[in-house]
């Protein structure tokens, strides 16, 4: 009977540290929480990759920007961002008479994008939340026609961005979303700032990786794209689809995210970042010891585990060649 007292005392006491070990646990969560802000689920994952990659929202990811004002308009709408207009007859005639009395040229632009001043104001205000400073300034390679109150933009090929999202937080009612840049020569990777608003959210801060190019470099490219055309046979639309769809699967995908000029000098780690459809999961034990390696207990970051002979075999069918110096 005595033993039996023991045992349960001893039942409860456990129970009791179980029940303050978890409470302690939840309040450490919590705090943590309220400093770094709580990390998105999938769902929300999702709901964010279908908003970057709206027409009104890509070009916010390609310029680099610690408030809105300091946003590259060009490229935001250099594709017409949902608010674009089609050139009529008249303003066509209109818009080509400026550019001969004024004497600029653009040699031969494929495309134009026009929109109407007050949409470009209304537009920046509901992405953004704050009035437009200084729209010629920002819009100073576009061309304005006072008669018709719109901004035309002679233009090359489009600038859209697929935008992919990796992982984010949220606190309150801002979110910091991670977000790789799929098909851009801009940055690999951004972290854009957001802040909800009603259904929607509104476009704080965007920072460009430290693999970035100058945006002068891409507006240059994008411009620079029309005079290459009739260099060389021209894909069909079934080829370039056929060539998308090999581009956008994940084994292949990293190899256009590194400049090489052969095989020996691609950049693995890029090539591998999202596991390249080879990663495995990781045991248990093989956690413990990465976390244990990189001095982190509680890590939050992905991990991809990838065995050797696996790199080396996707490298040789990707290549033709055998993987040396791993």
């Amino acid at each position: 009977m005595k033993n039996k007292k023991i045992m349960i005392i001893i039942v409860v006491i456990i129970v009791l540290i179980a029940i303050i070990l978890g409470i302690m646990n939840s309040v450490k969560n919590k705090k943590k929480e309220e400093v770094e802000g709580k990390y998105l689920s999938e769902k929300e994952i999702e709901t964010f990759n279908n908003f970057f990659n709206e027409e009104s929202n890509n070009g916010f990811l390609l310029s680099d920007y610690d408030t809105p004002n300091e946003i590259n308009l060009d490229l935001v709408l250099y594709d017409g961002a949902g608010i674009k207009l089609e050139l009529s007859d008249e303003e066509k005639a209109k818009y080509d008479e400026y550019m001969l009395k004024n004497k600029r040229e653009f040699g031969g632009a494929m495309y134009y994008t026009v929109i109407k001043k007050k949409d470009i104001e209304d537009f920046f205000f509901k992405k953004t939340g704050e009035k437009l400073q200084n729209i010629d300034r920002k819009l100073d390679v576009w061309v304005y026609v006072t008669d018709y109150d719109t901004y035309y933009r002679p233009r090359g090929k489009s600038n859209y961005t697929k935008a992919e999202c990796l992982w984010g937080t949220k606190k309150d009612d801002k979110y910091e979303i991670r977000v790789r840049l799929k098909d851009s020569n801009i940055a690999d990777t951004v972290t854009v700032t957001l802040k909800k608003q009603g259904d929607s959210f509104l476009f704080v801060s965007n920072k460009l990786d430290s693999t970035s190019t100058t945006e002068e470099s891409q507006t240059n490219s994008q411009e620079q794209s029309q005079q290459q055309e009739g260099e060389g046979n021209n894909l069909t639309s079934e080829e370039l689809s056929k060539i998308t769809s090999f581009l956008e699967e994940i084994e292949n995908n990293g190899f256009v995210t590194t400049e090489y000029n052969n095989a020996d000098e691609i950049d693995l780690n890029k090539v591998l970042y999202s596991g390249a459809n080879i990663n495995k999961e990781m045991t248990d034990q093989e956690r413990i010891a990465f976390y244990q390696k990189i001095g982190e207990e509680d890590s939050q970051i992905y991990v991809y585990c990838i065995e050797e002979g696996k790199i080396a075999e996707l490298f040789k069918q990707k290549t033709g060649k055998e993987l040396t110096n791993i």
